[in-house]
């Protein structure tokens, strides 16, 4: 048995996608380079005010550490927004900015667009994740389908499209007998 689902991808759905990827790939890695730089900047401050250092140079340091944690986020998302509008311009997204049909076959999970048609086997697919307002369906290490909520008649559809995948998941990757 089939099941298909229709559904248009925008930039702003390729965007969402790739902060939330960014978010579960990098994360820890990310809050490194949020936190860190801040503490080395209030040692050093630290350091510097026990050489002796000038009071205007210490409140430039620790404006300088309170600014940085505050700001990364927005820093990032927006270089993050950049490179992925960047690659849009290239019109590398035709494959992606489009028309989209997830097909759930027997033996594997289908995504046509109308310039490519991609299959992957259900052992290979990832579970189901849900931002505020996609569906992501992991079909390899940082690759998905992100799939807009609003593209289901309503979230009994919704749910029902997310047990049929599970299923089917489960039914690939369980042991044979």
């Amino acid at each position: 048995m089939s099941l298909v689902h229709e559904y248009e991808i925008t930039a702003e759905d390729l965007l969402a996608l790739n902060e939330h990827v960014s978010d579960k790939l990098y994360g820890v890695r990310l809050r490194l380079i949020r936190w860190l730089p801040p503490a080395a900047l209030l040692l050093a401050c630290g350091i510097a005010w026990l050489a002796g250092a000038a009071p205007s140079t210490l409140v430039a340091m620790v404006v300088g550490a309170l600014f940085w944690p505050a700001s990364f986020p927005f820093m990032f998302r927006r270089a993050s927004r950049k490179g992925v509008q960047r690659i849009l311009a290239t019109g590398a997204g035709a494959s992606i900015i489009c028309r989209h049909h997830l097909l759930l076959l027997d033996e594997a999970l289908v995504e046509k667009t109308p310039v490519s048609e991609n299959r992957t086997n259900w052992a290979a697919v990832g579970p189901v994740e849900e931002s505020e307002l996609h569906l992501i369906v992991f079909v390899g290490a940082g690759v998905a389908h992100p799939i807009p909520k609003a593209s289901f008649a309503d979230r009994h559809a919704r749910d029902a499209f997310v047990q049929e995948i599970e299923k089917r998941r489960a039914a690939a990757t369980a042991p044979a007998r």
